[in-house]
């Protein structure tokens, strides 16, 4: 997770100010959500997976006026295979201990343990990878959105 410390507490006395400038914010938080759910798509489409295209097609964006964020559609069957790897593999409706395949379908199950570091497969990496780039889209439209409440 990207945090800005004090984007909300500016957010918020920027509202007050004027309203147009929530609006610009949620407008910089859907190019936000577009640009790293693309490059999460990428990642998990690129896990080498037979699935990994299906499971990329789970990958959405999101928005609001407060943040951006990526959702994982649960119903996808295949998105949190690709992500969190399993445990257990289903071959012909009956499961299949990872450890005895020959050949792995899904990473290693990372589990509720991960850490942002280690992260999703290919989800964490693709993140880290536009940072700087929400970092650029946060400043240009906090600077149009004073632009425009500030004309002067």
């Amino acid at each position: 997770m990207i945090e800005v410390e004090g984007l909300d507490e500016f957010a918020r006395a920027m509202r007050r100010v004027d309203p147009r400038i929530g609006k610009a914010l949620q407008k910089a938080h859907k190019e936000i959500a577009k640009k790293v759910s693309g490059k999460v798509e990428g990642a998990v489409g690129g896990l080498g997976s037979p699935q990994s295209g299906a499971a990329a097609r789970g990958v959405r964006p999101r928005a609001g006026q407060k943040e951006a964020t990526i959702a994982l559609l649960g119903s996808n069957k295949f998105i949190r295979a690709a992500v969190m790897g399993t445990q257990t593999h289903w071959v012909f409706g009956r499961p299949v201990s990872a450890a005895s395949m020959m050949r792995r379908v899904w990473q290693p199950w990372v589990g509720n343990s991960w850490t942002a570091e280690e992260g999703l497969y290919g989800v964490s990496p693709a993140i880290t990878a536009a940072i700087p780039s929400v970092v650029e889209t946060y400043s240009d439209a906090i600077d149009q959105a004073l632009s425009e409440a500030f004309p002067d």
